[in-house]
């Protein structure tokens, strides 16, 4: 009897050493989901906290977030992009956010960036001196020419980025 005690305590020590030997590895293949899980609680809460991508979702795997949804101007898709780069954790995004805005013919939206970029800037003496030219094709609208500096080309890609027709 005592022989067989003997016996079971040894064969239990050797099964309790290898549960424990395989114990950090259990723990450190767990560890990457729950670290998703705070990624992708940490995009919601902070990065996609705002009014406008209220429609947008994030879902995190080894680091790389997906962000899918709708929002209402192209501005807001690269605003939650941005955002969601600048949370800790975070290795790279994918940005698969449609831009769902107003169906708006192609003549008519290409004619509205073209009046306010050409009213942009007046009084700034720049204006002249601007010779950008507006195209748009398949609502997309691509701007291209000469722009007096930087802020008259920046304030020309932030019109066409936030245009609501």
């Amino acid at each position: 009897m005592k022989r067989a005690n003997q016996k079971f305590l040894s064969v239990l020590a050797l099964v309790l050493g290898a549960s424990v030997a395989t114990l950090p590895h259990a723990i450190a293949y767990g560890q990457p989901a729950q670290k998703d899980t705070n990624i992708q609680a940490e995009v919601m809460n902070r990065a996609l906290n705002k009014p406008g991508l209220k429609n947008v979702k994030a879902t995190a795997h080894d680091g790389a977030v997906t962000l899918t949804g709708t929002v209402s101007l192209f501005e807001l898709k690269q605003q939650a992009d941005k955002r969601t780069h600048k949370v800790n954790g975070v290795q790279s995004v994918l940005n698969e956010i449609e831009v769902a805005g107003p169906n708006v013919p192609d003549p008519v939206l290409e004619a509205k960036l073209v009046k306010a970029i050409s009213y942009d800037r007046v009084g700034y003496g720049t204006t002249p001196f601007n010779a950008i030219s507006v195209q748009v094709q398949g609502g997309t609208a691509t701007l291209s020419g000469h722009a007096y500096g930087p802020v008259d080309a920046a304030s020309a890609l932030a019109l066409a980025a936030n245009s609501r027709a």
